[in-house]
């Protein structure tokens, strides 16, 4: 028996069977989707520690679908396995699409279901394009004919948002999750000998409990789109104004963050030398330069500010005594020249910031009391698994006895932790008199379903980690003193309104697209990207950082001191960053643009690959971006990175860009515009310097 819901734009059939029902097929647009699942379920049985695996598609003795009104309901009863299950789906057609809504109702006290998987289509085009949350965002082009396969948990560093698209011919499948509890999901994409598959699977609450029943929260919108990337980014963003971590805005951007935070054009990353105690360890990142003058750290940094000469921040690791990733969370005390150094750049112009990491607790460490060390209280507070173990990350940093460093993940809902990283934030503040404070690790660890049974939450994907952190950083936030900021690394969504900033230091893979700062760039101060160690090498690598940085609205930089003695370089940070600066209202109350197309006849420059290994990182040489200002002005920046002189063309959607055919504006007349109003498209012809930063306003 098949049922079909139909709209101008899409087609979805599903099929009903004997024991089961199943997505048959359809089409959203140019999007052909085959057969799949209405869910997959993990069922453990509970005696016997065994996990089963359900899905809609068979062993279901009673499927009954009811269709009223234009929805489709599917009702599953009595499975083979004998478990009291029933598992609920609504089919909700709309005009864009179709939204799916799941519910599991486990009366069975011998069984509790593990994990549960959202409706997600199986593709059929051949060829397409699929964009995922990493990063960015990412578009991996010609999907099917890729080998690869990766996994990540949301909210992360590793996906930020919940949502992913699929790309064909102009037209969009959209698949949005529009949770405002920002629970934790699984998202897996693989593709092999052209097979591939897409999923998104829910950790379930009460995971581990008998008879446990919840709801997918957010369920999964299948939609229509025409465009691509860029359009569903602004589908993602409707959703997003009804989520209650979005920041107030002011007439100048968030109320709640110093402006001069907001208009930091630049970012130095370092550290001051060890000390004896703390033996080699150091962040990885570091390890490629000399670092013994113990004073190098606030001198270099105050000859920087001067060659510059604007404003700058100072993200200043390895201040304390304790080593690097060792001891943690125990950071006080501070190095005792640290503090003089603080006003040494202050007194300058710098705005510094200490890194501390605010997740993690090292397993053996040498804490000032009893109470306060792993064993006695950060066992109890540590995030468990679904069998009870530990959540630990090993770093390359060396013990006094010769063995690597683990870091515990900490659930954010212990009592222990937030009075910790609450005093050490209190002290921090009142004694060491920085303009700021780091939190690492926050908005970059998944968000952990922690299954421990003495924590206050219930066990599995209670929602406790995202709304403990962000209710504890709440009070954190509202005792510091406002003319003080924090942020924390990467960007994961949820944590936006508890943070001035997000440190954006991982963006930068093949694909990316700038989805985050479409959706997000009024409302959080992105800064910096990774361009140290061994990577300061590739100049053009580094030179590509700051234009791309300054294209997707971020503050530029994350980099050594050293690099003003770089001459390959810091000559066009300077250039890029005085224009940030004069620009800096823009990138506070304005708006990102469409990403226009650029061609040029100036070669692509291949990188080692990014951050975690992989392809190499292929890089354009010629960069262009648009903004519209709060005054309702349009701004092109047109850049080179390349060694040599060139040409290129921008090509820009139009109508987005608030230019008619018949009114082309006259700053863009000696670019040699070419207007196509069969494609909405305005071309534009450069000739570029090397080195180039071209900024046109109209």
């Amino acid at each position: 028996m098949k049922f079909k819901v139909t709209r101008e734009r899409f087609s979805l059939e599903f099929e009903k069977s004997a024991h089961g029902a199943q997505i048959a097929d359809g089409h959203f647009g140019r999007i052909a989707v085959g057969k799949a699942p209405l869910f997959t379920l993990t069922l453990r049985e509970i005696s016997e520690k065994r996990d089963l695996s359900i899905t809609s598609e068979d062993g279901w003795g009673e499927v009954t679908v009811r269709e009223r009104g234009g929805q489709v309901r599917f009702f599953f009863r009595s499975h083979e396995s004998g478990a009291d299950l029933t598992v609920t789906v609504n089919a909700n057609p709309s005009e864009r699409g179709v939204s799916f809504e799941t519910d599991i109702s486990n009366m069975d006290a011998r069984y509790s279901v593990m994990e549960a998987s959202y409706p997600i289509p199986t593709v059929e085009n051949d060829i397409f394009d699929l964009f995922v949350t990493s990063g960015p965002g990412r578009v991996i082009e010609d999907f099917r004919h890729k080998e690869l396969k990766l996994d990540w948990m949301y909210p992360s560093s590793r996906y930020c948002m919940q949502y992913m698209a699929v790309f064909a011919e102009g037209d969009a499948l959209y698949l949005g999750h529009h949770d405002r509890e920002a629970r934790t999901k699984y998202y897996t994409v693989q593709a092999k000998d052209k097979e591939i598959k897409l999923g998104v699977s829910y950790p379930a609450e009460g995971m581990g409990l008998p008879a446990n029943s919840f709801s997918l929260r957010g369920g999964v919108c299948w939609e229509y789109i025409k465009g691509d990337w860029y359009d569903c980014a602004l589908r993602y963003g409707e959703f997003v104004k009804t989520a209650d971590w979005l920041p107030v805005l002011g007439e100048y951007g968030r109320p709640d963050t110093p402006d001069y935070f907001k208009e930091i054009p630049f970012w130095i990353m370092d550290f001051m030398p060890n000390i004896p105690e703390q033996g080699d360890n150091m962040p990885e990142t570091l390890r490629y330069r000399n670092n013994t003058d113990k004073d190098a750290w606030w001198r270099e940094a105050i000859r920087l500010k001067e060659a510059l000469g604007l404003p700058i921040g100072y993200h200043i690791y390895n201040w304390h005594k304790n080593a690097f990733n060792i001891d943690y969370p125990h950071f006080l005390p501070a190095k005792d020249d640290f503090k003089d150094g603080v006003k040494r750049v202050q007194e300058a112009g710098i705005y510094i910031a200490p890194y501390i990491n605010a997740s993690s607790w090292e397993s053996r460490d040498n804490a000032p009391t009893p109470e306060e060390s792993f064993a006695v209280s950060g066992m109890k507070a540590a995030a468990k698994d679904k069998d009870g173990n530990l959540y630990i990350e090993v770093y390359p940093q060396i013990k006094p006895d010769g063995q690597k460093t683990n870091l515990i993940g900490v659930c954010p809902s212990s009592p222990i932790w937030q009075r910790m990283i609450s005093r050490l934030s209190e002290k921090i503040e009142d004694e060491l008199l920085v303009d700021g404070i780091y939190y690492d690790q926050t908005a970059a660890m998944g968000a952990r379903p922690c299954a421990d049974p003495t924590h206050s939450h219930a066990p599995g994907n209670s929602g406790a980690w995202v709304e403990c952190t962000r209710s504890f950083f709440r009070r954190i936030r509202a005792e510091k003193d406002e003319n003080k900021f924090s942020f924390t690394e990467c960007n994961a969504e949820p944590y936006m309104n508890i943070f001035d900033g997000y440190l954006t230091w991982h963006w930068g893979e093949n694909g990316e697209v700038p989805a985050f700062a479409v959706i997000y760039s009024k409302y959080i101060t992105m800064l910096g990207r990774v361009v140290n160690g061994w990577r300061k090498k590739d100049s053009v690598y580094t030179r590509y950082t700051f234009a791309k940085s300054f294209l997707c609205g971020q503050q530029l930089g994350w980099i050594n001191h050293d690099v003003q003695d770089n001459e390959e370089v810091f000559p066009y940070l300077y250039r890029l960053a005085h224009l940030r600066y004069e620009q800096k209202s823009l990138f506070v109350t304005g708006t990102m643009l469409r990403p226009p197309l650029v061609e040029s006849n100036l070669p692509d420059h291949t990188s080692t690959p990014h951050m975690w290994g992989g392809e190499d990182l292929v890089i354009p040489t010629a960069l262009a971006g648009g903004w519209r200002a709060a005054d309702g002005r349009t701004h092109l920046f047109v850049f080179s990175i390349a060694d040599e002189i060139g040409q290129c063309t921008v090509t820009l959607r139009a109508s987005e860009y608030g230019i008619k055919k018949d009114a082309i504006p006259a700053a863009l007349t000696a670019y040699s515009p070419v207007f196509c109003a069969s494609r909405d498209a305005l071309t534009l012809h450069f000739d570029l310097e090397k080195q180039d930063a071209i900024h046109i306003e109209f």
